[in-house]
């Protein structure tokens, strides 16, 4: 890429998860299991954009104020 550029090495290197939902919605909303874990993940391409609806949405459920989309991103929507 910087062919001109000499002598440098490699000082970090990161690597990210790309998740994502069969449906491509993610997930918002609290663990079943254990009070304290809350979940805002799971969006793949569109990590922009719903990190905003879902802090969103996500402190909303956290006050306890009711949303009418909730349901669409609901940790346990797959299980059976």
């Amino acid at each position: 890429m910087f062919k001109d550029i000499k002598n440098i090495e490699i000082e970090f290197k990161y690597c990210g998860a790309f998740a994502s939902t069969p449906d491509n919605l993610g997930f918002v909303g609290p663990d079943k299991k254990h009070n304290n874990l809350w979940y805002l993940l799971g969006y793949g391409a569109n990590g922009i954009l719903f990190a905003i609806l879902g802090a969103i949405m996500l402190s909303q459920l956290y006050s306890g104020k009711e949303n009418k989309d909730m349901k669409l991103f609901k940790v346990d929507r797959f299980d059976n």
